[in-house]
């Protein structure tokens, strides 16, 4: 019903990007994410599985939130995250994490707002996106980020920027 087995390349690339990050993350005390396009809710529930407490999830499509929903709740996670169809541009607050696993063209666009959502010190998780359209997502986002790693898969890239 929605994106997100974790079988797909850009999925399983946000799974160890996750999970480096998590690490990190736990040794700060900051244990919050955000989700943008989250699907069938596997990323953010391999967050909170992964120690990242709570977190916000959202799409736009409302049967991938109620999969989402169901999902988390099948993993026992349900109350540790926060499914929505709340747009980006209406989300409150910064995260010290904010996972997107969406085409490029739709990660450049949103491209302010996920800078916005972002904490200090936060990490930003890019992926869906071919290797031909890195280095442009890469230049989109370099201008106010810092690029901390790359993770290829495949024909896939997943970008990872630190809030510095």
């Amino acid at each position: 019903m929605a994106f997100g087995t974790g079988t797909h390349a850009s999925t399983s690339m946000c799974l160890l990007a996750i999970e480096e990050l998590a690490g990190l993350l736990q040794n700060k005390n900051k244990l919050s994410f955000l989700d943008v396009g989250t699907g069938s809710g596997i990323l953010a529930i391999a967050a909170v599985l992964m120690g990242i407490q709570k977190g916000i999830a959202i799409d736009i499509d409302y049967q991938a939130i109620q999969c989402a929903t169901k999902n988390a709740a099948k993993n026992m996670v349900g109350k540790n995250i926060d499914f929505s169809t709340t747009p980006l541009k209406k989300i409150s607050g910064d995260y010290p994490l904010v996972i997107a696993n969406i085409l490029p063209h739709t990660l450049i666009d949103m491209k302010e707002e996920l800078y916005l959502r972002l904490q200090k010190d936060g990490y930003l998780v890019l992926s869906g996106i071919l290797q031909t359209k890195a280095d442009k997502v890469r230049a989109a986002f370099c201008d106010k980020l810092k690029f901390f790693k790359e993770i290829k898969k495949e024909e896939w890239s997943c970008l990872v920027f630190n809030k510095s």
